[in-house]
């Protein structure tokens, strides 16, 4: 593993949201990995396309936990930030981040 963080999510159908916390993430973490849990029916995969390239679909299972082990198996820095697709980085977090790890 490398110096640096990946940050993993699992998503579905999160185009409401999925912008702010991508966006909270940008130049903050090294990388960006997403799971969409099943087939998308709305934007939530165009949006993410302007974050990353890392994106996977997986058979809908309803729960995230189900996907986790197979992001953190994506993630090639050793350092993983876990967010849901509704929550985003503060502006002071996205200052510190770098030192806190």
């Amino acid at each position: 593993m490398r110096k640096g963080i990946s940050a993993v999510l699992v998503m579905c159908n999160e185009e409401k949201v999925i912008g702010r916390c991508l966006e909270s993430l940008k130049d903050v973490v090294d990388e960006i990995i997403a799971v969409h849990d099943g087939p998308c029916i709305d934007d939530t995969l165009k949006i993410c396309k302007k974050y990353t390239k890392k994106i996977f679909i997986r058979p809908k299972k309803g729960m995230c936990e189900y996907h986790q082990n197979f992001l953190y198996n994506q993630a090639k820095y050793d350092w993983i930030l876990k967010i849901d697709p509704d929550e985003f980085l503060s502006e002071n977090l996205r200052k510190n981040l770098r030192k806190l790890i």
